[in-house]
């Protein structure tokens, strides 16, 4: 159990995990407290680091809710999701559990009714008086439902998850990790959105909705763009939609985007020119290799920051008569399926291949995309300063317009939809599977001959 070394609140008994906190001294007096630390065994493989983490997490909120509770804590107002959790939880900190006094043998049932009148964990309740005027406090509140779960028999509960739970259940599966710079990055957005929308609380189809609604309209007043807030969005979904595809069909949680104002300009980028690339490329010299490689790679695929920095050395063929690169392949993460295009090399093939086995894709590889966009972004602009990453994305289109390529080789250069070529979804697929055999390859050198020859 190699965790022990560096996690709060876990410690070993017989080779057993435990969960231990202290109990604050203003509690010590409580008839319910019995120790001077809370402690409860956890029932998972000690070998097991994730789920020893989300045992833990869920041990260390059922203390959280516990201390809470008999401290009268002012909480904020508790939904009926957020009251019947923290009942639960409550129950569990106190070893008892819904349904308990609640079986088909009578006598059992009063054995732990008394039992659990008497620990002192519902002495609030006890003491409460309906007939006075005084507010019902949200500590008597969770110890009324807590009694009501132990005493009544109900179905299976399921119990539902908050927010930071869905996510830490997500960094965990996925092997997210402090020492990756994207992780952290999504590790920060994800605790603003939790800023912005109201705090962490239980996940479920309305509350979603309604903090992604509150985190939309912050960042709107921020002056934030729509298309921005959206890839956000996108990013802060993943834990859930992670949950959605491990738990079962009943806890699936729907998600329900904001409607973002449609800013989109109807002012397209505009490519760089001939005489501009041609100037281009005679300033590329004087930058560092990774971003040479990154724009001779570009004018062949028009591939995008996100793009590049998945590349491997793997992904390129410096064999035989057709050289190529992959883009956006089968073990990367791609915008859409139409985004994996297998290009050919045809300009500067001995400059790529000696950037490549120089290790430039390692160097790009570290950076996150918006670093490499930027950074990009500032090379384009000594030709063009209106001009940006995606500068070059529209540059590919218009030098191979200006080729008079057919659409269809268009596409399997760029890797744009398909659909968008007026096929069907299904005609769309034929042929698929030979995308990068050399009949297919030699339309696409070709094209990318005819569309480069200025700058060869």
């Amino acid at each position: 159990m190699a965790l022990l070394v560096t996690v709060k609140h876990l410690t070993t008994i017989k080779g057993l995990p435990y969960f231990q906190r202290r109990i604050p001294k203003r509690l010590l007096q409580h008839p319910a407290v019995k120790s001077t630390h809370y402690k409860v065994r956890l029932p998972v493989d000690p070998n097991d680091d994730i789920a020893l983490l989300s045992a833990l997490n869920r041990a260390n909120e059922a203390f959280t809710v516990y201390v809470e509770t008999l401290t009268n804590a002012n909480l904020e107002a508790l939904t009926d999701l957020d009251l019947e959790r923290r009942a639960l939880l409550y129950l569990e900190a106190n070893g008892l559990e819904p349904g308990l006094a609640a079986t088909r043998d009578p006598k059992l049932n009063d054995l732990v009714r008394d039992h659990a009148w008497h620990s002192g964990a519902f002495n609030e309740l006890t003491d409460f008086n309906e007939d006075e005027a005084t507010p019902t406090s949200d500590q008597i509140k969770v110890q009324d439902v807590a009694w009501s779960l132990l005493t009544q028999r109900r179905p299976h509960l399921n119990f539902p998850k908050t927010l930071q739970e869905l996510f830490d259940q997500h960094w965990l599966d996925t092997g997210k990790s402090e020492d990756d710079k994207r992780d952290r990055k999504a590790k920060a957005l994800w605790q603003e959105f939790l800023l912005l929308s109201g705090g962490d609380t239980v996940c479920e189809k309305t509350v979603l909705q309604d903090a992604l609604r509150r985190y939309a309209n912050a960042k709107l007043e921020q002056s934030n763009k729509p298309s921005s807030i959206a890839r956000n969005i996108t990013t802060i979904l993943q834990p859930i939609k992670h949950h959605n595809t491990q738990c079962a069909s009943a806890d699936i949680i729907e998600i329900i985007r904001p409607k973002l104002p449609n800013t989109r300009s109807t002012d397209r980028k505009k490519p760089l020119y001939h005489l501009e690339q041609q100037r281009l490329l005679a300033k590329l010299t004087n930058e560092v290799e990774w971003k040479q490689l990154y724009v001779l790679l570009a004018l062949h695929t028009g591939l995008h920051p996100s793009e590049a920095i998945q590349l491997k050395a793997n992904h390129f063929s410096f064999k035989g008569d057709i050289w190529t690169v992959t883009v956006s392949g089968n073990d990367t993460k791609r915008k859409t399926q139409e985004r994996g295009r297998i290009v050919p090399l045809v300009f500067e093939r001995e400059r790529i291949k000696a950037l490549v086995e120089n290790d430039c894709l390692n160097e790009m590889g570290k950076k996150t995309a918006d670093n490499v966009g930027q950074q990009i972004r500032v090379v384009l602009q000594k030709v063009d300063t209106t001009a940006s990453a995606y500068t070059l994305r529209h540059t590919l289109k218009h030098n191979l317009d200006a080729a008079s390529v057919s659409p269809f080789i268009q596409r399997e250069i760029g890797g744009w939809i398909k659909q968008d070529m007026h096929l069907s979804q299904h005609m769309a697929k034929y042929g698929s599977l030979g995308s990068d055999s050399k009949e297919r390859l030699l339309p696409r050198e070709s094209a990318l001959n005819a569309a480069l020859a200025h700058l060869l």
